[in-house]
């Protein structure tokens, strides 16, 4: 075992992961880590080999995180059941809907929360907190409209997702904050259990939200395994999507001259300009993931490379270590937009489990970029009061804080 693996704490995960993530990486394909009480994996093709072997690295398992919080729902089961808790959820995740019926409402989102903020400015210089005031409300409004809720329900929905953030995030085993993310989630079902029996029959609002959807006839899924869904697309749609508006916001923001070169595209039209905008949006997906970690567990004994893993063992694939593997990406520890093979990262995971809602929340990311570079093109960042990206397990920006004058 390395030194490195042997010392490995989830602080030094949350602070700056990836030089920790380079040393296990160069010592092999699965290190054990012994203050977090297991595998980890950090190489991009020993991750993509568990992730596409579901029948030997699951997720359904007690030790799941997910599946003690949540229940049983598409992210932590495997096989026929997997296929039907996520097929019966598909509709309002699609690419064309996130594109057609979303993101135009997502767009209108953008403007209003940035119009807000001059306007109780009253002229002069806005102040604004990017996580607070705007990438957090962008995420969680954007799933209360998909979802179905109504906007003076959000501010609960909040509350318990901060709640669940903790558990979800919980390897240390904490008793006190398993068992506040166990109440969470009971007040959360019986939340969303009220809203399901007093929905209105599909179509009569216009549009297809997940409760509509899921509370249509012919469903597939019982009712217990609705609420499940449910509650695992609320928070992952919300953590997610935040993270990743933050963190593409901090890396657009900071980086030196790229604020200035993604404006200039502008000057060779609007498809350039969205260009630049989905080149920073998927660079800021790989050198820095909002979700840092996928674990699974072994169903049988097992090899990874030359490591041999006995049944019933939890292995972690750090995705930020294999977003940042130089074999698959050169200068990988550079934040270089527009690189050749960028969609090559596993941000939103890979096979069976990959994520859901991917293409909603590149439409909100995209969404988010462009509403702030239109409207407030002369944005300068506060650096002394921002904070970068943290988190082991959920990472993003602390505080995000810029000036514009308006």
């Amino acid at each position: 075992m390395s030194a490195v693996a042997a010392a490995l704490r989830l602080e030094d995960l949350a602070v700056d992961p990836y030089p920790h993530l380079a040393e296990l990486r160069s010592r092999g394909a699965a290190v054990w880590a012994p203050n977090l009480g297991m595998w980890v994996v950090a190489g991009y093709d020993d991750a993509v080999s568990v992730l596409r072997d579901p029948a030997r690295f699951t997720n359904d398992s007690p030790k799941s995180l997910i599946q003690a919080t949540f229940g049983r729902q598409m992210l932590s089961v495997e096989g026929e059941e997997q296929k039907r808790h996520k097929q019966a959820c598909l509709a309002p995740f699609t690419g064309k809907a996130s594109r057609d019926v979303w993101q135009p409402r997502v767009d209108r989102l953008c403007g209003e929360l940035l119009e807000a903020r001059e306007k109780a400015t009253e002229g002069g210089t806005v102040e604004v907190d990017l996580m607070a005031d705007y990438a957090a409300p962008i995420a969680l409004e954007t799933m209360g409209i998909v979802v179905g809720l109504p906007s003076e329900d959000l501010a609960r929905v909040r509350a318990w997702y901060e709640v669940l953030a903790r558990s979800l995030a919980n390897f240390e085993g904490d008793a006190d904050v398993h068992r506040a993310g166990q109440e969470a989630a009971a007040a959360m079902r019986e939340y969303l259990a009220e809203r399901l029996d007093g929905q209105r029959p599909a179509g009569e609002t216009g549009h297809g939200t997940l409760l509509e959807v899921l509370s249509g006839p012919g469903g597939t899924l019982a009712r217990s395994e609705v609420l499940a869904n449910l509650l695992i697309v609320l928070f992952g749609g919300i953590e997610t999507t935040e993270s990743m508006i933050g963190n593409a916001l901090h890396y657009l923001l900071s980086e030196p001259g790229l604020l200035t070169a993604t404006l200039d595209s502008r000057n060779q039209g609007e498809a350039a300009f969205l260009a630049a905008i989905e080149d920073v949006m998927e660079e800021s997906l790989r050198y820095d993931p909002a979700v840092q970690t996928l674990t699974r567990h072994t169903t049988s004994a097992v090899r990874i490379g030359g490591t041999e893993i006995a049944a019933g063992q939890t292995v972690q694939c750090m995705i930020g270590g294999a977003n940042r593997d130089p074999a698959v990406f050169e200068r990988s520890d550079r934040f270089e937009p527009g690189r050749a093979n960028v969609r090559k990262h596993l941000a939103f995971g890979l096979g069976n489990h990959f994520c859901l809602g991917a293409q909603l929340a590149r439409a909100e990311t995209r969404s988010a970029l462009r509403a702030l570079l239109e409207r407030w093109p002369r944005v300068e960042l506060d650096r002394a009061s921002s904070s970068p990206p943290y988190g082991h397990e959920f990472r993003k920006p602390g505080r995000l804080v810029l000036r514009q004058k308006v």
